[in-house]
């Protein structure tokens, strides 16, 4: 879509044969291109999967650009050791159709360090684990390393530890998620930060008084002294892993059975309680704060607001990657 404007690395591998779908999807879309998604840098972490690219783009005649993952410590995949490396390299080096297009090291878990380790020194061995592995590819590959490869690495929550005088062989620095500032970056110590991306889903009902199944009146009488019981409110769906941020003042009703797991007999009718003093009513709005990033994959569109005016939209990947 963004043809060679963009410098895409994927974030984590892909199977060779969902690759070779997308391909065949924009093949469709681009006839006569020999290699449509030439921006994109894709990512292996096992011999077996480089090998899986090089047939593929064997059998397509056209280039592929591969990262290789690296395990710097996460132990999520990736090479863990020099043999692994050397061994994804051997095979793009073999292949006239690969092309080297750098690493991918990824640190997130610096800080979910449990107790007793040193966050700031396990930073600091990343940072020579990469080093290493840089050094043992470039020694045994040398020719694979000209020009300028990509070193990626950190991520949302470390990126900020990537100042100008740190010493890191290091170059393309990992930041997404934090561009929507989720909740579970609010410990960021990063002052200019501020929420930027929230879950909105309208009243579908509003009932008064609340009520429960099986005890008539229960609620009600429950009210008398607690006015957050007062109301009830059912979205249309809503029962997001997030935060619930506006308005102020509800609650949840823990008095209505259910299945574990599903809030309110319907998880998508989800069920706020609060006061008659709540600015809320049908067709209104509640807001929440995603926990994570990935929390927009509940919705197709995003809309931008600016100084309180929309100005732009943004899909997501909710309904598939559409061309």
């Amino acid at each position: 879509r963004f043809g060679s404007e963009v410098d895409s690395l994927l974030g984590r591998p892909q199977a060779a044969a969902a690759a070779a779908r997308t391909f065949a999807t924009l093949d469709e879309h681009s006839p006569g291109d020999s290699n449509p998604a030439a921006q994109v840098r894709w990512v292996v972490d096992t011999a077996e999967r480089a090998a899986d690219f090089r047939d593929l783009a064997d059998e397509r005649g056209s280039t592929i650009n591969v990262a290789v993952e690296i395990d710097v410590g996460i132990r999520r995949g990736g090479a863990v050791d020099n043999d692994e490396l050397l061994a994804m390299l051997s095979i793009i080096d073999g292949s006239s159709r690969l092309q080297f297009a750098g690493f991918m090291g990824y640190d997130g878990h610096v800080p979910f360090a449990p107790a007793g380790i040193d966050r700031d020194a396990e930073f600091m061995a990343i940072q020579q684990r990469y080093a290493d592995f840089v050094g043992a590819g470039s020694e045994a590959f040398p020719a694979l390393f000209v020009g300028s490869p990509v070193f990626n690495g950190g991520g949302s929550r470390t990126y900020h530890r990537y100042t100008n005088d740190l010493e890191t062989p290091i170059n393309d620095i990992a930041m997404g998620s934090a561009f929507s500032f989720p909740m579970n970056f609010a410990d960021l110590p990063e002052p200019e930060l501020r929420r930027a991306t929230f879950l909105a889903s309208p009243v579908l009902k509003r009932l008064d008084p609340a009520e429960v199944p099986f005890f008539p009146g229960f609620l009600p009488g429950l009210a008398g002294d607690d006015p957050n019981l007062e109301i009830a409110f059912y979205m249309v769906g809503g029962d997001f892993t997030a935060e619930q941020t506006f308005p102020e003042g509800l609650v949840k009703n823990s008095l209505n059975p259910g299945p574990d797991g599903v809030q309110n007999l319907l998880p998508n009718q989800a069920e706020w309680l609060g006061s008659r003093e709540v600015p809320l009513d049908t067709g209104d709005f509640v807001f929440y704060h995603p926990w994570v990033g990935d929390g927009i994959r509940w919705l197709s569109r995003l809309d931008v607001f600016r100084n309180g005016a929309l100005v732009d939209q943004w899909s997501t990947f909710e309904p598939g990657i559409r061309l």
